[in-house]
């Protein structure tokens, strides 16, 4: 997959959820799992992944979509991984949207400050 950039945060990483969504399968789940015991595979197709993950969050804080203290693991994380194990537990994709709608508003920055009930 290439880089979205639409100039929108929000849409570049729903098109990077909604690819890894349609390119589910047992084969791409096999090399997640012997990534961290192979050489170089995650150097090759899982860095590009992150690396683009990173991109999309370095452009989205720059300009101010995305709040400034945001890790992009983390964003990886808290999108990518419901949207696998829901598959893994159901063996049926959920929408991206889904997922996305549920931590938007961490990822933009609309969340009470500690302390604070929502």
């Amino acid at each position: 997959m290439s880089d979205p950039d639409t100039d929108d945060a929000r849409e570049d990483l729903l098109a990077l959820a909604n690819a890894l969504v349609d390119g589910l399968s047992w084969v791409a789940l096999a090399v997640h799992a012997e990534a961290r015991r192979v050489p170089g595979l995650v150097d090759g197709f899982l860095a590009e992944r992150h690396a683009m993950v990173a991109e999309v969050v370095r452009r989205g804080v720059a300009r101010g979509q995305l709040r400034a203290d945001i890790d992009p693991e983390l964003v990886r994380d808290l999108l990518f991984g419901p949207l696998v194990y829901h598959w893994l537990a159901t063996d049926r994709r959920r929408p991206a949207e889904d997922v996305f709608t549920l931590i938007w508003p961490v990822l933009n920055g609309a969340t009470p400050s500690r302390g604070e009930v929502a």
